[in-house]
């Protein structure tokens, strides 16, 4: 048993001796330096780009006058009656989703 100790030992001091002659190179001669080039960013470009195109729309709409919503009770008034009939009985009444059930 002491035979094999010794043995492993040996092994190992001998392993460690030569680790220690084994030069080891430095990071920056290891990892390849990249090449730079110029990249277009595109993202900051789009936003950039369509926040523009809002500006412009929202421009456009106010120097027409028509940038301005007319949201009367009046108006609300006359769309509410315009969908509702009132001579249709209420027996004639079919949900939006009815056509659904029959499809299948």
């Amino acid at each position: 048993m002491k035979q094999q100790e010794d043995n492993l030992r040996d092994f190992f001091s001998e392993m460690k001796k030569a680790e220690e002659t084994v030069e080891i190179p430095d990071f920056e001669t290891m990892v390849p330096t990249r090449v730079t080039r110029k990249r277009i960013h595109w993202k900051p470009l789009a936003i950039a780009a369509s926040f523009l195109v809002l500006i412009a729309l929202l421009l456009g709409n106010y120097l027409k006058g028509t940038g301005e919503v007319e949201s009367t009770a009046e108006t609300e008034i006359q769309t509410k009656e315009s969908v509702i009939d009132p001579e249709a009985p209420i027996h004639t009444w079919e949900s939006p989703s009815a056509s659904l059930i029959d499809d299948f």
